[in-house]
Parts: C-alpha cells; sequence; structure tokens
C-alpha cells in the first residue's frame, strides 16, 4: 500500500534571511546599473556653451575628448565640441547660452556644436535639423557640412537633410561620408559656399577656390555628391536651385488617411517677404513662416486634389494681430496654390491678442494636387495693414492631419430661415488701402464666413440672405456695406455684386451719424455661389469720405445677422 509523502517544505530563519539579502543586492545592482547608464558629466573647468531640451524621448551626448556616449536628462549642459545625437522616434533641440540660435535635431540626427569669440559653429554630421537664428550679422552661425559651409548672419529659419549617413558614423565612429545635402530656406536668406577643385598651383596642388550661393526664403538648394558605382567614385554635383538632376525623385506614393503629425518649435517669426499682386499689378510685401509640408505629413509623397486637411495652429503671439492667411504650395516647379486662398480671422474678428494663448483650427480642401511633400510649404502670412512689423509666436505648435483622401469639397446648405448673429460690445475696424491715392481705402471689419454660416456651408447662386446690422459708431459714416468674399477657385468675388454696382450693395444711410444708434437692414441675393463657408469670408466696410474717415471707426454694441431667407 502506497502513502503519500508530504512535499511542504517551510523555510526558517535563515532562508528568511538570505532570501532578503539577496533581493536587496538585486536591487542595488540594478539602481547601479541605470544610474550607470543613465549617468552623464559635468565639467567643473569648463562653461557650457549651450544646453539641450528633449521633445520626444532621448538623446546622447559625446565629449570631444571621450569615446563613451552618455544619455542626457532634459536641459543638460553642452559644451565646445560636444556631439549630440537622437536614436529612433526621439526629437531634441539644443539652444546656445545666448538665446540666439535653436538647432532641433530629427530622429536619427547627429551634430557637433562649437563656439569661438569670432562664430558659432554647427558640424552637420546626418540625419534633418530645422536652424532657428535670431543672431545678427555680428553672431554669425557657420554650419559645415563635408566641404560645404552654410553661413547664417541674420534672423533666419533653414532646414538641412542629409539622408545617407552611414551606421559607423551615426555610431560616431567615423565622418559620415560625402552625400547629397538638401537646404530649405523657410524664412531669412543663407549663403552657401562649395569649395570645389579649379586648377592647380604652381607647385601642382589642386587650387581650392569658394563658389559662394545665396539661398533665399522660399528657395530650396541641393548640393554635395552623390554615389557613382560604375565609376567608383564620387562625382561633384553642381550647386543649383533648379538643376533638374538635383530633385529628389519621387514615388508614386499617396500619403496615408489619417496621418497626424505636430511641428512644435519655441519660437517662429513672420518675416518681410516681397511679392508680385498680379491683381493689382504692383509689387506688394507681406510678413510670412512657412513650414515644410513633409512636416505636416510624409516624406516624398503625394496628396491627391479633394483630400481634406485640418490645420491646428496654437501658441502666444508678442502683438495683436487681426487675421492671417494660409497657403499650402503643390510642390510643382512652377509655384501654385494647392486650394483656395484661406483667410482666418479668429476670434469672429477680434483676433489673436498679445501675450493671450490662441488655438485657430481650419479646414482645407485640396483644389490641385500635391505632388510631392518635400518641394511643398505651408506658409502662413498677413498683410501690413494689420501690422507692419513682424510677430513672433512663443510655443509655437502646429498638427495637421489628412482626414480624407477625397470628398474634402462636400458641403452643407443651411436651411431657410437658419439665422446667426456676431455681437461685439466694442471693435475697432483695419484700414484696407486699395489704390495709391492718399484717400484710396476703407475701413473694414473682418470675419470667417463660417462662423455666421458654419463650417463647411454653402450657398447657390440666386440665394436670398437677409443682412441686419445694429450699434453705435463713434463716427459719422457715409456709408455701410455688408459683403461676402467668395475665395474659391482660386479667385476673389464679392457674392452679392451685380455688375460691379457697389452703391446699390450699400446699407441705407439714414441713422450713421456719430455717437448715434442705428440699425439697419439690406435683403442681398447672391449673384454667384458661394461655394465653402470655409475659405469664404464676411467683411462690413466703411468709405473714408475722401480722407474725413482719417482714423478707425470704432463700433459699440454691433450687432451682426445674417438669415437665409
Amino acid at each position: 500500500m502506497m502513502k503519500k509523502r508530504s512535499t511542504t517544505y517551510r523555510l526558517n530563519v535563515v532562508d528568511y534571511t538570505i532570501f532578503i539579502v539577496c533581493s536587496i543586492a538585486a536591487a542595488a545592482m540594478l539602481y547601479l546599473f541605470y544610474r550607470d547608464m543613465n549617468s552623464f558629466t559635468i565639467k567643473q573647468t569648463e562653461k557650457p556653451i549651450a544646453k539641450i531640451y528633449f521633445k520626444r524621448n532621448t538623446a546622447q551626448r559625446k565629449f570631444v575628448d571621450n569615446d563613451i556616449w552618455e544619455v542626457l536628462t532634459n536641459s543638460s549642459d553642452v559644451y565646445d565640441g560636444d556631439r549630440i545625437r537622437t536614436s529612433k522616434d526621439s526629437e531634441a533641440y539644443t539652444e546656445f547660452s545666448d538665446g540666439g540660435i535653436q538647432i532641433q535635431l530629427s530622429e536619427k540626427s547627429m551634430v557637433q556644436i562649437f563656439q569661438t569669440k569670432e562664430q558659432k559653429r554647427l558640424d552637420f554630421i546626418g540625419g534633418e535639423i530645422f536652424v532657428e537664428s535670431k543672431a545678427s550679422a555680428d553672431d554669425k552661425l557657420v554650419i559645415h557640412s563635408g566641404k560645404t559651409d552654410i553661413s547664417i548672419s541674420d534672423a533666419a529659419q533653414v532646414k538641412i537633410a542629409l539622408p545617407e549617413v552611414s551606421e559607423a558614423a551615426a555610431a560616431g565612429e567615423c565622418e559620415a561620408e560625402e552625400s547629397v545635402v538638401r537646404v530649405e530656406v523657410v524664412s531669412g536668406k543663407v549663403e552657401v559656399t562649395e569649395q570645389a577643385v579649379d586648377g592647380q598651383t604652381g607647385d601642382g596642388q589642386a587650387a581650392v577656390q569658394a563658389k559662394p550661393v545665396l539661398v533665399s526664403a522660399g528657395e530650396s538648394l541641393t548640393f554635395g555628391t552623390e554615389h557613382s558605382e560604375a565609376k567608383g567614385n564620387k562625382p561633384s554635383v553642381a550647386a543649383t536651385s533648379s538643376s533638374k538632376s538635383d530633385l529628389p525623385k519621387i514615388p508614386v506614393k499617396v500619403v496615408a488617411e489619417g496621418i497626424e503629425k505636430i511641428v512644435s518649435r519655441n519660437s517662429v517669426t513672420f518675416m518681410h517677404q516681397d511679392y508680385f499682386d498680379s491683381e493689382s499689378n504692383r509689387q506688394k510685401y507681406n510678413y510670412a513662416c512657412k513650414i515644410p509640408v513633409a512636416d505636416l505629413s510624409e516624406k516624398f509623397k503625394i496628396i491627391p486634389k479633394n483630400s481634406l486637411i485640418e490645420l491646428e495652429i496654437s501658441g502666444t503671439a508678442d502683438k495683436n494681430l487681426r487675421g492671417f492667411a494660409i497657403q499650402v504650395s503643390s510642390g510643382e516647379a512652377n509655384w501654385r496654390r494647392a486650394h483656395a486662398f484661406v483667410w482666418v480671422y479668429p476670434n469672429n474678428g477680434f483676433g489673436i491678442a498679445k501675450d493671450t494663448p490662441f488655438v485657430v483650427k481650419r479646414l482645407i480642401a485640396l483644389d490641385y494636387d500635391i505632388v510631392n511633400t518635400d518641394k511643398a510649404e505651408a506658409e502662413f502670412c498677413y498683410e501690413p495693414n494689420f501690422i507692419d512689423s513682424p510677430i513672433t509666436i512663443r510655443d509655437f505648435k502646429l498638427r495637421s492631419k489628412v482626414l480624407a483622401l477625397s470628398g474634402g469639397h462636400g458641403t452643407k446648405i443651411p436651411a431657410a430661415g437658419y439665422s446667426k448673429t456676431l455681437e461685439y460690445g466694442s471693435i475697432s475696424m483695419v484700414k484696407d488701402r486699395w489704390g495709391s491715392g492718399p484717400n484710396d481705402y476703407d475701413w473694414r471689419l473682418y470675419a470667417d464666413a463660417d462662423s455666421l454660416f458654419g463650417s463647411s456651408a454653402s450657398l447657390a447662386a440666386g440665394s436670398k440672405v437677409k443682412i441686419s446690422v445694429s450699434g453705435v459708431c463713434n463716427k459719422s459714416i457715409d456709408w455701410l456695406r455688408p459683403e461676402i468674399i467668395e475665395n474659391g477657385e482660386n479667385r476673389w468675388l464679392s457674392v452679392f455684386l451685380n455688375n460691379g454696382d457697389y452703391d446699390a450693395l450699400a446699407l441705407p444711410k439714414s441713422n450713421c451719424s456719430a455717437g448715434v444708434p442705428f440699425s439697419l437692414t439690406k435683403h442681398c441675393t447672391l449673384y454667384a455661389p458661394m461655394l465653402n463657408s470655409n475659405t469664404a469670408m464676411f467683411q462690413l466696410s466703411v468709405g473714408s469720405g475722401d480722407g474725413k474717415v482719417s482714423t478707425a471707426p470704432v463700433f459699440s454694441n454691433l450687432k451682426i445677422t445674417v438669415e437665409v431667407e
């Protein structure tokens, strides 16, 4: 007969003691291992020249006199000659101690930083960086890559990409092989100097001659060398911004639907730029900030016509700004806007307030393909009639999402009886100059059309709209004119205007004396369709009175009501 044996084992005091001691020892070793892996050195005898901050995951640093890569903590010091690198899915930025220059590193990027009394220098080893400089001519930054120097003497924003980097170079074991480098100037201008062999000196040595190329805002430049397996060498590629041989080959692939990206920057500054206005046939200027579309979607992709893109902009501005425009280019050789012109008037036309955080969201439906996201740009700009100086936005964040690859122009029609009112306790108008004469201007109040008719709304030609305006103006005015401007199909069209008869469009002139409450109503017919309220705008205009109204009219208790009849 078999008997059951008891297999229960009871720990005695000695066993408990051994278990606890071993557990403590293991925990201590794990802690020391973690400390060793995440420790970093502070140089007591050397002054740091910059600091590094993390945007996503972590970054590493290697001293110029050390072969060990250290995992850094956020806000770590950077010393002269330090190498900085980011791994996959990591982003960081380093800022020089004086705050004048910031270098943002995308994933799998590496740089080496130097500073002397004469200049700051950045050796770009590989990956992709975005440099924002607020420096003056006395505080120059030189970015060195291979045999090329990129010099920044004034305020500028520059994106530089060097995609071909060996694993050894990425690990810091050797210098990166020479490869094609692409420079895109978002704002300001830079000077690119490529060293090229040109003849021989008297002692038979090759003479090196600098060939400077000036690259301005909105321009890009590809330079460096390309691999040539047949010859076993790397022939020189001439620095040019227009050579077709320098353009990257675009894979025939469409961007992923639903792709969402966020571009974050410590600050962005809207820079002065000149342009030719074909409508008025004269040279004009505005202030603009540009973001590569590749940063907002995917690299070397196509975003097809009729796609719907959502943009959300946030930050804090250092000045008041009533409105700005959005233009996304198609990425073609000849510049073309890929969608209807979009004006944005936040807060029902009050705009963005100085030193007050804001969030603005806008939908964009493409009228043309964006044929190459790496060649296209999203530009945000404003006219000098809003403010004639650069604006800086701190804690700038731009979120982009491709909502759909089709159906972007789908709209709804407000039903008869639909009504919406905008109310303003007190608001001043903005001068809009339409000619070169001293009195060739109107005073205007702007609002987004979707704030009156709802997002993605449309009205057909022949629709009837009743507009009522009431309030008190601090000035006597000759006329008051409401308009809806349709920007669709790359046009600028007042949909209420019949054969250019602006007098018929104006509201009645009665009771428009200074300080006297007024209430005016107009029944309007759409002589052209409002295709999409997301791109249309509402404006209320007051004439200059041949110079009599020389300062901005201010309305109080203003109410604007639209009703679909």
